[in-house]
């Protein structure tokens, strides 16, 4: 998510991007009748999670890690609410998931895993999403649809190709501070947010996407650190660890960890290197277009 973080939830217009790292689900039949085998592999091809669930209950046998079970046993039994056929046969079954980028990277590994169980249980996502992890459901869209979009609550988006001319001088430095995007939404349930803020928000989506001047994306993209400052009562990434750096920083998702888009000009990404962060990734290595 681009902009529009935490007053999405109150219905202003987020821009979104979608990362060509993703997660894939395979799911191939088994010989072991009544059993759902789920093995998770992270980007080096490593296991790092394995459950069992008895089939058609959804009943959990065993597993490596007791919270991702329960993530994955609310999400099949709310697709099985859904779509009543789903996993409805005592049948066996091995899933197997694999993470094109590093888990805590905070790039989308439970969103991506709810889109690829509504389209494996023809359910739909949102409804998925809303019945275990919750949020404002644009990285539901984005997943589902697979390109640049402006979302708004309820769902609803506008698709369209994203290609600014200033792409080169956009870059994701990771802050290596995963953020825990539940507690930040709930945190702000508490927040009370003006309407013209709300308004505000969705002004400079559009025209932080409408515009084809690096000067002025700067500019907007730091009148909307302003803005999301004002109403969480967070100072911006820029304030807090780089005040020296002399183009636009803007935090993306829940402030605080996880990736941060950075303007540059002239090798000027080489500064979050040199400050000791080493996951530093250009607009045409993370993001699909």
């Amino acid at each position: 998510m681009i902009t529009g973080e935490y007053l999405v939830l109150r219905g202003a217009e987020a821009f979104a991007l979608p990362t060509k790292p993703g997660q894939s689900l395979v799911v191939r039949d088994s010989d072991s009748y009544g059993k759902l085998m789920w093995t998770a592999k992270d980007l080096k091809d490593e296991v790092w999670f394995v459950a069992e669930l008895d089939v058609p209950t959804m009943a959990i046998v065993n597993s490596t890690d007791a919270e991702v079970a329960k993530t994955i046993q609310k999400l099949l039994i709310e697709a099985r609410n859904q779509n009543p056929e789903f996993l409805a046969q005592n049948s066996g079954f091995e899933v197997e998931t694999k993470l094109d980028f590093d888990r805590s990277w905070g790039l989308g590994s439970s969103s991506t895993l709810i889109c690829n169980i509504a389209k494996w249980s023809e359910t739909n996502a949102f409804a998925l999403s809303d019945a275990s992890l919750g949020g404002s459901g644009v990285d539901i869209a984005v997943g589902m649809v697979g390109s640049e979009l402006i979302y708004s609550r309820p769902p609803a988006w506008d698709s369209f190709v994203y290609q600014p001319s200033f792409r080169d001088q956009l870059f994701f430095v990771y802050l290596g501070r995963k953020k825990n995007s539940r507690d930040a939404i709930s945190s702000f349930k508490e927040k009370e947010v003006e309407l013209s803020d709300i308004e505000t928000c969705s002004e400079l989506t559009r025209s932080i996407v409408g515009t084809d001047d690096f000067k002025e994306f700067q500019k907007l993209v730091s009148e909307h650190e302003q803005l999301i400052s004002k109403v969480t009562g967070l100072n911006p990434v820029k304030t807090e660890h780089f005040k020296d750096y002399p183009f636009a920083i803007k935090s993306l998702g829940a402030w605080g960890g996880d990736f941060i888009l950075v303007c540059a000009e002239d090798g000027s990404e080489q500064y979050f290197k040199n400050a000791g962060y080493s996951v530093v990734l250009s607009y045409k290595d993370l993001i699909k277009y």
